[in-house]
């Protein structure tokens, strides 16, 4: 099921990057896996994307937030 699922997301990607001259999917994954954040208890913190990261989201419409709020849980 995860393989199917992501040769949709691959094939999603090639769609948006179709006209593109420079990025195609393949490029686009691996910039993208260099976006990090900090877990801390409460939150995750994004960490500032790069240019072509910025570009990546842009084309495939992805809003990168600075800030994640993670559900708490009372133990």
């Amino acid at each position: 099921m995860l393989t199917f699922m992501a040769t949709i997301m691959y094939l999603k990607l090639n769609q948006c990057f179709k006209g593109h001259k420079v990025l195609t999917a393949q490029n686009a994954i691996i910039e993208m896996r260099n976006l990090k954040c900090k877990v801390f208890d409460h939150c995750l913190l994004v960490k500032e994307t790069a240019k072509d990261m910025r570009e990546i989201c842009k084309i495939v419409g992805i809003k990168v937030p600075n800030k994640i709020r993670l559900p708490i849980k009372h133990v």
